[in-house]
């Protein structure tokens, strides 16, 4: 009951997948802002409980160097990158995204959220 660390980490997946479903709803009715910030809560989330980064020390930096120092494949490395600098522009872009560049950031948020789930039970 005390390890709310592997708590975090072992929902992480299963939350991710609630915002993921959220935000895919969003899309779907036009919400675009409210799309945004559910890809942004999915990606940023797992991230943050996968790893056990506190909020006030996560940055696209920091989720890259902790997967490094933790043997990380570079191309997981890269796809993390990608998928986060990809949600941050995307949310604080003064410009609106096509219907498909945001089809595309989910299926990017999606499947370096899975990238990463992969990976981390081929180490366990």
């Amino acid at each position: 009951h005390g390890d709310i660390a592997g708590l975090k980490r072992r929902r992480a997946t299963r939350i991710a997948e609630k915002h993921l479903g959220n935000s895919r709803k969003y899309l779907d009715q036009g919400q675009t802002d409210a799309y945004y910030l559910e890809i942004a809560r999915a990606l940023w989330g797992y991230v943050q409980d996968k790893l056990g980064l506190p909020t006030s020390i996560t940055t696209v930096s920091a989720v890259a160097e902790r997967l490094v120092n933790d043997n990380a494949d570079e191309a997981l490395v890269q796809k993390i990158r990608v998928a986060l600098d990809a949600v941050e522009y995307a949310r604080f872009s003064p410009t609106r995204a096509s219907a498909e560049e945001m089809q595309s950031l989910y299926h990017t948020a999606r499947e370096a959220i899975v990238s990463m789930e992969e990976a981390m039970r081929g180490k366990a």
